[in-house]
């Protein structure tokens, strides 16, 4: 089974895909695998894989405020904003988030106007 075919039990798959389509600097070369794991556990598979076959690995959030190199990238990028999406007010006032969580989203849910700024800890699930 190829590279490709493992990755694809746990996750969306894309090859060859341009980062400046997927950043919001809208710059970056081309990367080899383009991956959307499903969930946590997907994620932590998609990493071992990744590791066993040597391949090396980044993980953006919703490609907000990434600098990627105009050079292809030999690797993998693991994107979480199509899955990773949720997030949860707690009693004493925090939130927590995971790392593909819209801002503007988790805004409006906590009855904020933007543009104005509020002081908030977020927390991703994987850093």
């Amino acid at each position: 089974m190829n590279i490709e075919m493992k990755l694809q039990s746990y996750g969306d798959v894309e090859c060859r895909v341009p980062l400046s389509k997927r950043t919001t600097f809208r710059i970056g070369g081309t990367c080899k695998y383009f991956i959307y794991p499903k969930n946590e556990l997907c994620l932590l598979r998609i990493l071992d894989i990744l590791e066993e076959e040597g391949i090396p690995h980044r993980i953006f959030g919703k490609g907000s405020n990434i600098l990627c190199s105009d050079d292809d990238y030999e690797g993998a990028i693991l994107c979480l904003d199509r899955y990773f999406t949720d997030f949860f007010f707690e009693e004493e006032g925090s939130c927590l988030v995971q790392a593909g969580a819209s801002i503007i989203m988790l805004a409006h849910s906590a009855g904020w106007s933007l543009p104005v700024a509020y002081p908030v800890r977020l927390g991703a699930l994987f850093s």
